[in-house]
């Protein structure tokens, strides 16, 4: 295959639309319900982008892409000596009747797995009190309705004690580059789906993430057309290969008749050479005779089979590299498309004071890691979840919440038990404590992030993206298949804890490698081992 044609110009760029949200003097009050919106506009399309599990208060709040709350349940979450392990995780499969491997084969409808190693969220009893074995149990109704609503990568966070986002500012490290914006943009009016989305509505051209989908369609489609080609070709190379075996059988047929003939030539010279029978002298003579023109015709007709073969041959040949050349194009397109989807996937950024280091995952796939500087690394920073929100209408801005996974993000408090309702009666409500946003500030300030390392991040960066900043190490659960999953040290963890020592058999939809770094899969090592920074980079 010529190597020009493998020189193809196909390059996709990852980009972002996002850029600074104002905090105003609501900042620290929690975000309005959905409901609470004004009716004068539709409420967008509710999409949960992110799950808080209370574990002291036994009870589940989602929070849709715009930061709203959407969606609120009780739950019951691991008994003692089963604890759900307070911490940082994401949805990495999901199930609507699946059945437990460790536990009797015990059913989990509307299963959400956290983590491979069998913390999940799925529809069960609810004592009104912790009693599973580590998961997360839902009421049935509400399990089957969340289920159709998550997506695998959701973002869930277990806290000890239920606590609600706050909006922030948007962090430094993610503002965009306008140059990247208006390359992306110049690249989706190539393919003219500016002015259309998949689904045929209008694009917002103020709506990056827009311009990004509305590429994945039509370099899906060249994908498809470029693997219609590649069969074609590779049949008409199949048929033209085939060819080529009569024309060989044709060619040695000649050459065999050329052969004999010169024998039988051979052969009566012989015989007039020496003395035989008359009958025997003159057959001899007879052959000799005709042999010229006899041989002639058959040199004539193995030459003909000979050009047909090669023309046969060439031809093989020229279908097989067209051949060659539409699987190569087809290898190029699908990589461009799948490329062209991984950009419409958030992010995930995670910054731990314990490693030093600065991790990236996108779609499950770690992209690359770094030595980061945290000021005052000897001190606590808190564990904080920041997720990027849809855009306001009419702006290109994504919002930013944050979420603690303590009241007092570097002074923990002990835990405290939950409230007693008076008998016959039942607990008043409490109130959800929102997340500090001064502790937020305080965490981003102590971040020295390296200019090129921000701009590599803020290109990436879109709703649903999320950066988290922890005392603690990525979890050994993190790996293949999953985002990033951080366990708080200092809490019960009897859930996963048991798992980790039993390190159970994965059943038939699990994949490969429960546990990243140990498990089926040895050959994976956690962040920070080998040195680190040895992630490709999509770009």
């Amino acid at each position: 295959m010529n190597a020009s044609r493998k020189l193809l110009a196909l390059a996709g760029l990852l980009a972002v639309a996002h850029g600074a949200f104002l905090v105003d003097a609501l900042a620290q009050q929690r975000w309005p319900r959905s409901e609470a919106r004004g009716a004068s506009a539709p409420p967008p399309k509710q999409v949960p982008m992110l799950a808080v599990v209370g574990l002291r208060e036994q009870r589940i709040t989602v929070y849709d892409r715009t930061g709203a709350q959407m969606l609120e349940s009780p739950v019951s979450s691991g008994s003692t000596g089963y604890e759900t392990p307070p911490g940082v995780f994401s949805i990495v499969q999901k199930n609507v009747e699946h059945h437990s491997n460790l536990y009797d084969d015990a059913s989990m409808p509307f299963m959400q797995r956290l983590t491979w190693t069998g913390i999940a969220l799925h529809a069960g009893e609810l004592p009104g009190y912790a009693a599973s074995h580590g998961c997360v149990r839902l009421p049935y109704n509400f399990a089957d309705r969340l289920f159709g609503l998550t997506s695998v990568g959701m973002r869930v966070v277990v806290a000890r004690e239920a606590i609600a986002p706050v909006a922030i500012d948007e962090p430094e490290m993610f503002r965009r580059d306008p140059a990247v914006v208006a390359a992306v943009e110049a690249e989706t009016r190539r393919v003219q789906l500016a002015s259309t989305r998949p689904d045929g509505a209008a694009a917002d051209a103020d709506n990056f993430a827009a311009h990004l989908e509305a590429r994945v369609p039509p370099l899906a489609a060249a994908a498809t057309a470029a693997a219609a080609r590649s069969r074609e070709m590779r049949a008409l190379a199949s048929r033209a290969k085939s060819a080529v075996v009569p024309a060989e059988r044709a060619l040695r047929q000649a050459e065999s008749a050329l052969g004999k003939l010169e024998a039988d030539l051979a052969a009566a010279e012989k015989v007039l050479a020496g003395s035989a029978p008359q009958k025997r002298l003159d057959a001899a003579q007879k052959v000799k005779d005709e042999a010229p023109g006899r041989i002639e015709a058959a040199r004539v007709a193995r030459d003909k089979a000979r050009d047909e073969l090669k023309a046969k041959q060439d031809a093989a040949r020229a279908a097989e590299d067209k051949a060659d050349e539409a699987a190569y194009a087809h290898t190029q397109a699908m990589e461009v498309a799948e490329k062209a989807k991984l950009d419409t996937s958030p992010v995930s950024v995670f910054i731990s004071r314990k490693t030093q280091r600065l991790y990236v995952r996108k779609a499950f796939h770690p992209i690359w890691e770094a030595p980061v500087l945290i000021r005052d690394a000897d001190k606590p920073i808190g564990t904080f979840v920041l997720t990027a929100h849809e855009p306001a209408a009419g702006t290109r801005d994504l919002r930013w919440s944050a979420v603690s996974l303590y009241r007092n993000p570097t002074e923990i408090e002990p835990a405290q038990p939950p409230p007693k309702a008076a008998k016959g009666k039942r607990a008043a409500p409490i109130e959800t404590p929102v997340t500090d946003v001064a502790a937020v500030k305080r965490a981003l300030a102590r971040l020295d992030i390296p200019r090129d390392m921000a701009a590599r991040i803020s290109r990436i960066v879109l709703p649903g993206s999320s950066l988290i900043i922890s005392d603690e190490p990525p979890h050994l659960e993190t790996g293949k298949d999953t985002d990033f999953v951080v366990i708080m040290s200092g809490e019960p963890q009897g859930g996963i804890a048991i798992r980790e020592r039993a390190k159970p058999e994965r059943s038939d939809d699990d994949d490969d490698n429960y546990y990243w770094g140990g498990g089926n899969n040895r050959r994976n090592k956690p962040y920070g081992g080998g040195g680190g920074g040895g992630f490709f980079w999509f770009n």
